[in-house]
């Protein structure tokens, strides 16, 4: 299956308003809205692995570069895209073999949020991992990977259902 051209434009969109307004939407500096990750949680399950692959890294490494960081997203969105398959797995019967995309519509809400929720929280936890590299820097992105994880949720979930209803 092919990535749509909707699907290219809502990426793009999301990568811009991640840079212009939620990067500034920081709780304290703890919690983090990384949003731009969680598009790629309703991509096409049966897309090429090595297309994926490459837009998660083009992803990473656009919104590093423009944030002048040095590379934690660019390594944790393209391990999110190795890990998809097995948080599929955890919320679909036969690994997704059934379904086109994860959306809302395929799981319901409670399923569905869940699935972001994982989603969210492996990207939150790994650049904050490597942005820490510590033993003790772990404990403190398991911490705030899951409070950012749950902040990026809620977010991504109220944005999505404004403009769904906007689009009527």
């Amino acid at each position: 299956m092919n990535i749509k051209f909707s699907d290219i434009i809502g990426l793009a969109g999301i990568l811009i308003a991640q840079l212009m307004l939620l990067d500034y939407m920081t709780i304290g500096a703890v919690l983090f809205p990384w949003l731009f990750a969680l598009p790629l949680a309703s991509l096409p399950l049966r897309m090429d692995k090595s297309l994926l692959l490459f837009i998660a890294f083009a992803l990473g490494f656009i919104y590093d570069v423009v944030t002048l960081s040095y590379g934690p997203h660019t390594i944790a969105l393209p391990l999110l895209i190795m890990l998809r398959p097995a948080v599929v797995g955890l919320f679909t019967f036969r690994g997704g073999a059934e379904i086109e995309r994860m959306t809302l519509g395929e799981l319901g809400l409670v399923k569905f949020l869940f699935y972001l929720f994982v989603f969210a929280w492996i990207h939150q936890f790994t650049a904050l991992a490597i942005d820490y590299f510590s033993i003790a820097g772990l404990f403190k992105a398991l911490i705030r990977g899951f409070g950012g994880a749950l902040y990026s949720v809620g977010l991504y979930t109220g944005f999505k259902l404004i403009f769904q209803r906007s689009s009527r």
